[in-house]
């Protein structure tokens, strides 16, 4: 009786150390399913991708289940899992830092008060020594030196200077190189008259806010100036 033609190949390539491939033996290998979701056409959306299912990983033998439930964490991918930046990191994670509801995100966020933690050293005020001459005053300028200041010094003095000694003197002087101060206008008139190009005689005043002579633009009442007695500081000016 001879043998089948698969038997006798097989034996002719174990016994010459040639691998010999044998047909398959079981029901034949169905071809793989179709997808059901219908082609894309020009025009039509492009639908959704289908949420990914768990994904187990291959875990190691001899775990504790501590070491388990680490590795489950890391390893495994879940529906939940690709969510989870998502809502810590994006604008959901922010109504979690703005709750503050959980102390130790509020510190990985905002951070803690160094100052409050008692880390600074104590501190000590040094010990000093300051000579009384620097508690001296300055000396004030004396009447002689008002006569050497120009007329801008003396309009900045009396201006920047108010209720002071040197406001008095500064108004002394302004009056003994014929400026009057009119009480009604809050103004330096100049007693002179003096010509504006056109052949007329017309009053200056002093502009505070431009820091320039200006013409006087109305008349103005010559009994609201200030008397040169009236100006006159007691004791120092003659």
């Amino acid at each position: 009786m001879g043998m089948p033609k698969a038997t006798t190949a097989v034996a002719t390539g174990l016994a010459t150390g040639v691998r010999v491939l044998q047909p398959p033996t079981g029901p034949p290998a169905q071809a793989p399913a179709r997808s059901s979701t219908p082609p894309v056409t020009e025009g039509q959306a492009i639908p959704p991708p289908e949420p990914f299912q768990v994904i187990p990983a291959q875990m190691p033998e001899n775990l504790t289940p501590e070491e388990q439930r680490k590795h489950q964490a890391l390893y495994v991918t879940t529906l939940q899992a690709s969510h989870a930046l998502r809502d810590k990191f994006g604008m959901v994670g922010i109504l979690e830092v703005v709750r503050m509801s959980d102390p130790h995100l509020n510190t990985l966020a905002l951070g803690m008060d160094l100052t409050g933690r008692n880390d600074t050293p104590p501190r000590r005020e040094p010990e000093f020594y300051l000579p009384q001459s620097y508690f001296m005053n300055p000396p004030s300028p004396k009447l002689e030196h008002f006569s050497k200041f120009s007329l801008e010094t003396l309009f900045y003095m009396f201006y920047s200077m108010p209720r002071d000694q040197q406001q008095a003197l500064a108004a002394w002087q302004l009056y003994e190189r014929g400026w009057l101060y009119h009480k009604t206008e809050k103004m330096w008139i100049a007693a002179q008259p003096q010509d504006d190009g056109a052949g007329n005689a017309r009053n200056v005043y002093y502009d505070p806010m431009a820091w320039e002579v200006k013409y006087v633009p109305k008349e103005v009442d010559q009994a609201g100036f200030l008397t040169k007695e009236e100006v006159r500081v007691r004791g120092v000016t003659p």
